[in-house]
């Protein structure tokens, strides 16, 4: 595929469809052999409700595509999540489902949806994989693995039980052959300052220091960690009514917005932290809770934790320690694999806001790795269609192509390599790195390898 312009596909970079992810990530060839996700079913475990119709219109009207009426069922987790809402997150569930169920359009989909609580979270992804009807199943939401490691500072002092239950989960779906993907976050590789923001030169705001770590559920080794990429292309800004700023992605390239600072110089907003690209970009790193997967073991690429990273409150004098991460810790790396996931060059999402009294149907502009978690859970119902079961969870075939043999070379390569860019730490490189994990898919390719 050449990768020197913009993708030729129906819709530019940021207005994507799943129609346009099909063309990109040869998905087509699928379709053209009559496979669309028939007798299986998508899991989507989530922390917030969301409006049917706003599906359906994506798969109906956006897509023209002809979808069975009853195919979502909604499961309560814990008497559920209340009503629809933008506060509680409700676009993330409505677009797992829409882009799961736009790639598998003959899939059924159950949607586990749960209150936002450490324990209802479990309860999901328990009712999900003990009920075993979900081949695949997919999840946006986590948060930075620390928060759920017993006797730090800043966690949940009985969330730790909680993390060693998903896990426990994790494994029983993947001896049942269930395959299971989550985001791998959208702050770049400093995953816990999505929550404790760095310091801000601009409002003055001390802040806390920048700590290289990762999301959980996607850093769990029996979870697929879905990872992020900027599609290549021109990306042109208006700076004044008379003056652009034109900012060209020459390849496809890992999701950091580190080459967004020429933008930030021209509207005169140069530090990272107040011109809103840092921390930002796709989830990747090296977990300090679960060890290295064994799937990874002599994958060259796979590193350990990294030194120095210590979280400090900056707001006290002195600056007040709450938390040392283990340096070279042999963990468990992440993503395993990327798709298109830059907002820049994301999704368009038919949403039904929803604030206090305020309802109103709009077209969203959006991306993250949330995407790329249901996007896999779809791509995953096609092939175990077309494989005539379930592949299971994808990470053991994928590194084992890693392992035997060239994936991205050959007659027909299963994964593209992705080799610059960066996620603010972690740099893309020939093979396995911690930015975009074993690349990019080309989903017939792989499928095929599967069948």
């Amino acid at each position: 595929m050449d990768q020197s312009s913009a993708p030729n596909t129906p819709d530019p970079p940021g207005l994507w469809t799943v129609i346009d992810l099909e063309q990109y990530y040869d998905v087509t060839p699928l379709y053209s052999q009559g496979i669309s996700g028939k007798n299986r079913t998508i899991g989507i475990v989530t922390l917030a409700a969301f409006t049917p119709s706003d599906a359906f219109y994506y798969w109906n009207t956006v897509l023209g595509l002809t979808v069975d009426p009853n195919r979502i069922t909604i499961v309560n987790i814990d008497g559920g999540p209340g009503a629809p809402s933008d506060a509680s997150g409700s676009d993330e569930t409505t677009l797992d489902v829409q882009q799961s169920g736009g790639l598998a359009p003959n899939a059924k989909i159950i949607v586990y949806q749960a209150p936002n609580t450490d324990q209802a979270f479990v309860d999901a992804f328990a009712a999900a994989i003990s009920g075993n009807q979900a081949d695949a199943i997919s999840c946006s939401w986590g948060e930075w693995e620390d928060f759920l490691v017993q006797g730090t500072a800043v966690s949940d002092p009985d969330s730790a039980g909680d993390l060693q239950a998903m896990h426990n989960l994790f494994l029983q779906a993947a001896l049942q052959g269930q395959s299971l993907s989550a985001a791998a976050g959208d702050s770049g590789a400093y995953d816990a300052n999505e929550v404790f923001a760095p310091p801000d030169p601009v409002t003055g705001d001390p802040g806390f220091t920048p700590v290289v770590s990762v999301d959980h559920p996607a850093a769990d080794p029996f979870m697929l960690a879905a990872g992020g990429t900027t599609l290549p292309g021109p990306q042109t800004y208006q700076i004044t009514a008379t003056q652009t700023l034109t900012i060209n992605i020459p390849s496809e390239r890992a999701w950091g917005w580190d080459y967004l600072a020429p933008l930030c110089n021209a509207i005169g907003d140069p530090n990272p932290v107040d011109c809103g690209i840092f921390p930002a970009g796709t989830g990747g790193g090296v977990s300090v809770v679960f060890p290295v997967s064994f799937y990874q073991f002599l994958v060259k690429g796979i590193r350990t934790s990294e030194p120095g990273q210590v979280l400090l409150d900056e707001s006290t004098t002195p600056p007040t320690q709450l938390l040392k991460l283990p340096a070279h810790f042999p963990g468990r790396n992440l993503p395993d694999v990327s798709l298109n996931a830059d907002p820049q060059t994301g999704y368009i999402i038919p949403y039904t806001s929803i604030r206090g009294t305020r309802v109103r149907f709009e077209i969203l502009q959006g991306g993250g790795t949330s995407f790329v978690a249901p996007e896999i859970a779809g791509i995953t119902a096609l092939m175990d269609e077309d494989a005539r079961g379930r592949v299971g969870l994808l990470n053991f075939a994928l590194y084992d192509l890693a392992l035997t043999g060239n994936p991205y070379s050959g007659r027909h390569p299963p994964l593209r390599d992705i080799k610059s860019g960066g996620n603010e730490f972690y740099q893309a490189g020939p093979g396995y790195d911690q930015a975009t994990g074993l690349g990019v898919l080309d989903v017939a390719n792989l499928a095929a390898f599967f069948k």
